[in-house]
This record gives C-alpha cells, sequence and structure tokens, in this order.
C-alpha cells in the first residue's frame, strides 16, 4: 500500500511540474520586468529618449521596463551582455554603429553582425563638426583650401576607427584633403579647442556649440539641418552622405516573433510621445521610428561604407 501511494504521490508531483512548466510556456509576454541594455554612460541623447520611452512602454505592456547602463569598451560590454542575453525579449538593448557594426568589422567584439535581431532606429544624435570661433575657416571648403595652401589640421575624436571619425575623413575624402593626425580624446570637452589639443572636434551635441561663443560649428554630421544650428548645412546637403550617426534598439538573436513585434508597437508609441518631442526639439537630436527591415538595409550599406574607409585609414 505504501509502495501504491508513493507512486502515487510521485505522479502527482510531476503532474504538478509539467502544469507549471506548461503556464509558464503558455504565459503571454510580458509577464515581468524588461530590461533595456544601454552600453554608453547615463545622460547622453539615446539615453535620455530611452528612459522617457521605457516609462511609456512599461504603461502600454503592463510591466516594468527600466535602462540599464553598462558602459565600457567603446559600446561592446553592453553589447555583449545583450546579445549574449536569453532571447526571450526580457533583456533587450540599444546599439549604436560601432557596437552594432564597425567593432564587429574590425573583429574587436566577441559577436558578429549576424547575432543580433532587430527591433528598429530611433535616434540621429546631433554631432557637428567644431572648430574654434577664431579659426580662419567657416566651412568645410574652406577648411580644405587651408589644408591645400600647406597648412595641417588635427582632427580631434574618440578614437581613430570611431563613427564620428569615419565620417569626418568621408567628408574630408569629398574635399579632397586629409587630417594630418587624429587624436583621441573626449570631444564633449569644447576646452581641447582652447587648449589646442585639436583643431577640429566632433561634437556630439550641436547645442553645445551654439551655447559656446568660442566656438562654431562648419557642418552637422546629420542628414537634415538641426534646430541648435540652423544656419549650418548638413553633410547631406552640402555632399550627398546620407549618414547619420544612430542609435537603435535590437533583441538577441533568436527571440520570438510575437515578444519582437510587442515590443516594437510599444516602443513606436513611445517614441510618438510629447515628451520626447520636446527634447528633440530642445536638444538637435531627430527622434523617429524606421523598422527593422529599413534598418537592416540601412546597416548593410553603412557597413560597406564604414569598412571602405576603415580600410584606408588602417594604411
Amino acid at each position: 500500500m505504501q509502495s501504491y501511494l508513493k507512486k502515487i504521490n510521485t505522479l502527482f508531483m510531476a503532474l504538478i511540474a509539467v502544469l507549471a512548466l506548461t503556464s509558464q510556456a503558455w504565459a503571454e509576454f510580458p509577464d515581468r520586468r524588461i530590461q533595456i541594455i544601454n552600453p554608453w554612460a547615463p545622460g547622453d541623447s539615446e539615453d535620455i529618449v530611452m528612459r522617457k520611452a521605457a516609462e511609456h512602454m512599461a504603461k502600454e505592456l503592463g510591466v516594468p521596463v527600466k535602462v540599464v547602463n553598462r558602459p565600457g569598451g567603446g559600446g561592446i560590454v553592453g553589447g555583449t551582455a545583450m546579445v549574449n542575453a536569453r532571447p526571450d525579449g526580457y533583456t533587450i538593448g540599444i546599439l549604436t554603429q560601432g557596437p552594432a557594426i564597425t567593432h564587429p568589422l574590425m573583429g574587436n567584439s566577441p559577436y558578429t553582425m549576424d547575432d543580433y535581431d532587430t527591433i528598429g532606429l530611433y535616434l540621429d544624435y546631433p554631432f557637428a563638426l567644431a572648430v574654434r570661433a577664431d579659426a580662419p575657416y567657416n566651412t568645410v571648403k574652406e577648411l580644405a583650401d587651408y589644408v591645400k595652401q600647406g597648412n595641417q589640421v588635427t582632427l580631434g575624436t574618440f578614437a581613430k576607427m570611431s563613427v564620428p571619425s569615419l565620417v569626418s575623413n568621408m567628408i574630408a575624402e569629398q574635399e579632397g584633403f586629409d587630417f594630418a593626425r587624429i587624436v583621441a580624446l573626449d570631444p564633449v570637452n569644447t576646452l581641447v579647442l582652447a587648449n589646442g589639443d585639436a583643431d577640429v572636434v566632433t561634437i556630439p551635441e550641436s547645442n553645445s556649440v551654439k551655447q559656446d561663443s568660442d566656438t562654431k560649428a562648419l557642418i552637422t554630421l546629420t542628414n537634415e539641418r538641426v534646430s541648435p544650428l540652423p544656419n549650418t548645412p548638413n553633410m547631406k546637403e552640402a555632399y550627398n552622405l546620407d549618414v547619420t550617426l544612430w542609435a537603435g534598439l535590437f533583441a538577441p538573436k533568436g527571440t520570438p516573433a510575437d515578444a519582437m513585434e510587442k515590443l516594437t508597437t510599444a516602443f513606436k508609441n513611445a517614441l510618438k510621445q510629447p515628451d520626447i518631442a520636446e527634447f528633440a526639439q530642445s536638444s538637435g537630436a531627430k527622434v523617429y521610428f524606421m523598422d527593422a527591415q529599413e534598418t537592416q538595409a540601412r546597416i548593410a550599406k553603412e557597413a560597406k561604407l564604414f569598412k571602405s574607409m576603415i580600410d584606408k585609414l588602417a594604411q
């Protein structure tokens, strides 16, 4: 009898375990907290917009949506954490062109461009190519003429192979000149111009150029004019370079389609909210939504452009 009861008890416990697993499998996504990994430090445009979007997404999805910053390695630390997360929709992440394209191209990251799924792009940074206010050139063409007269100019940016550097060198290539040196420094600090550490810098926030009387912008690294610098040309109108410095939302490869669909819809709706539009207007950042298919096509196109410039700068 005891043996019989033991068998019944074992079968009962097994049934409970199966039912528990089944209920988890049938649980409608999402049923718990969603984490968005940002591979950069807090406070930049992509972080501010995503934090605002996360609040709106939480209301629509009915679960907490939290942004977690994992900076380091030029975006590789956070990018790796996102790519290696369980592909269940509960961990997704921001990628910019460095961790999404150029680091995989150069073999710097432990993942490839095939190791993530795409939700969509959402922001273009309002980068500007800036110089000292008393510099003897007011446009990129005048800068090119200055170099062609035998003068040397240095470019200050995050790193030689960083995306702002690659894009700046694409512009220089269009005008037929080269930067004498590319200096790795913090271009957010406009004192690098005043100190003579570099002649030209890639400033991430065009608003800071507007507010600094000692600095002027030659061009914005955007495909539209930005609100803080309405009289400054952008590289699309000046050189037909349709490349921007963007941020997007991605997920680990293999994330279920239903989770991707719900995340995409909630994110797209969040980006339409007034507080995000207000930030975009004041900062000069362009906030939009580009779907997965368009984003993947854009990444493929930019990968070719960046690879060409990476090879040139490596010589």
